[in-house]
Parts: structure tokens; sequence; C-alpha cells
């Protein structure tokens, strides 16, 4: 698995000074490279494999139009200082808090299903 590699002195040296001996480590990545491909397989066969699942939508036709009659709009409009305004058609806006926002929008859907 793993090696020391020591180099020997080769008989005695001109200089009195003793060097250090170089110490080389070699360690055998074989046993890692093993597990991961192990764990790779191992993910790839447990996983499930399923379609996604999307929503069937029906469009109309390209060419077709669909005539929306003004009375029937619902328009939604943001100040910048972060007020909401809602109304239908030509009416005045009215201003309605964020929180009874989604109040408001289900009432209206609720009572315009024509």
């Amino acid at each position: 698995m793993a090696e020391v590699d020591v180099k020997q002195s080769r008989g005695k040296q001109k200089h009195s000074k003793k060097k250090k001996r170089r110490i080389g480590v070699r360690i055998d990545m074989t046993p890692m490279v093993d597990i991961a491909f192990l764990l790779l397989t191992f993910f790839m066969l447990t996983t499930t494999m399923n379609k996604p699942q999307a929503m069937e939508i029906n469009l109309p036709p390209g060419e077709a139009k669909v005539d929306v009659p003004s009375s029937n709009l619902l328009t939604l409009r943001v100040s910048e200082n972060g007020s909401i305004y809602w109304n239908i058609g030509t009416d005045k806006p009215e201003k309605v808090s964020s929180i009874d926002l989604k109040k408001v929008l289900k009432e209206k859907n609720s009572a315009n299903r024509n």
C-alpha cells in the first residue's frame, strides 16, 4: 500500500557536514480508486429512474384569437413605494394590502367564472 524510499549514502563524503537523508513516501492510490468506482456504481444502480412528470397544457391553435372584453380584465399596479392597486375593466383603482391581495384575487376570480 505505501512505501518509504530511503536514498543510501555512497561511501564517505568529502564535506564534514552530514546531509539529511531525504525520505520519499509513495502511496498506492489503487484502493481509493476502486472504492470510488464501487460507490459510483452503487449509487447509479440504486437511484430510481423516473420520467419527469409534466403537466399537459391545452393551447388554442396558433392562429386563433381569443377576445377578452375589457370589463373582464383585472389589472394590478404596484407603485414605486410598494403600494398595490387593483381594478377590473375601467373602474377606479383600489388600494389593497399585500396580505389581502390573495383574498381579493380569489373573490374576483370566483365571481367572474364566464
